[in-house]
């Protein structure tokens, strides 16, 4: 520091920056990295799609939006029907782009197959279903209507797909075969020209009516009749099938219906005792000394 002639004092140069540099506040290592992460962020944002910035990506309500859009893409519908939320594949449902034609006009189901396998009771009342399944060269979605009736589980569904498309093969298997078919449509599918529709039936897991298994008893085909066996034994053993009722088929004029209640396991032993005072088919009789034999 020096003074001037009239009086003034002046600091050297040199000694200011000194002081100046003194100062300073230090910048820590971490305020740097945290500014660099805030710095990064924003850049991350300003480059996403709109619909990640300021809201939170697993919300149900962004995949819906994004499920609902016709203009999200195939890849992203497909990721978006493996979503978990039912509310999200629903939307997919009414998304006109869920199906797809190809150059040639036709129509590619892909996607709504797998909806129909998840939410088939939404599916079958889609109005994709609604405008082309009625169509019987449209194959590809008369195949959705059959994964419906394969994965469904709602009695009304069931029967609406019958009552409407039934008359296809492939798809009144499936509602033969599907475990919640209601007793009446099961009792008509036990008649069906097709064996493979009459052995789904017996093969079915569900509630057979009395009439039904007796007569897949009757049935010309082996297996057919094997399947309707066990069905019986099941029915005794769970009560449905009463001792009165065997005593009936005891008596009944098909030599392969009396023959199931002798073989039958369930059956009980005042019925074989019965049987084998009436019987006259020598081989159902053998069936029926086994029987008693085996409960001794």
């Amino acid at each position: 520091m020096y003074q001037d002639a009239q009086g003034a004092l002046y600091v050297h140069e040199e000694i200011a920056n000194h002081v100046a540099e003194k100062k300073k506040a230090p910048v820590w290592p971490w305020v740097l990295a945290g500014a660099a992460v805030v710095a990064g962020a924003a850049l991350w944002m300003s480059q996403s799609p709109p619909f990640t910035r300021n809201s939170n990506p697993t919300d149900t309500d962004i995949f819906k939006k994004e499920a609902e859009d016709p203009q999200t893409s195939w890849e992203r519908l497909e990721n978006l029907c493996h979503h978990s939320d039912p509310s999200v594949l629903q939307s997919l449902v009414h998304n006109p782009s869920i199906c797809k034609f190809d150059e040639k006009g036709n129509i590619n189901t892909y996607l709504l197959k797998i909806l129909a396998k998840k939410i088939p009771d939404e599916v079958i009342h889609s109005t994709w279903v609604g405008l082309f399944a009625f169509m019987e060269q449209n194959e590809s979605m008369l195949e959705v209507v059959a994964q419906c009736a394969e994965s469904t589980e709602d009695m009304n569904t069931i029967r609406s797909i019958y009552n409407v498309y039934g008359r296809h093969l492939e798809i009144a298997f499936y509602v033969a075969e599907n475990n919640f078919t209601p007793i009446d449509i099961l009792e008509e599918t036990s008649s069906h020209e097709a064996w493979q529709i009459r052995s789904a039936t017996a093969r079915n897991k569900g509630r057979l009516a009395l009439d039904t298994i007796v007569r897949l008893l009757s049935d010309q085909d082996l297996d057919i009749r094997y399947y309707a066996e066990l069905k019986l034994e099941e029915e005794i053993r769970h009560g449905t099938v009463s001792t009165t009722d065997l005593f009936q088929l005891s008596n009944y004029q098909s030599t392969n219906v009396r023959m199931a209640v002798a073989r039958c396991n369930e059956t009980p032993i005042e019925v074989l005792m019965h049987m084998h005072q009436i019987e006259k088919d020598k081989i159902v009789l053998s069936f029926i000394k086994n029987s008693i034999s085996s409960r001794k």
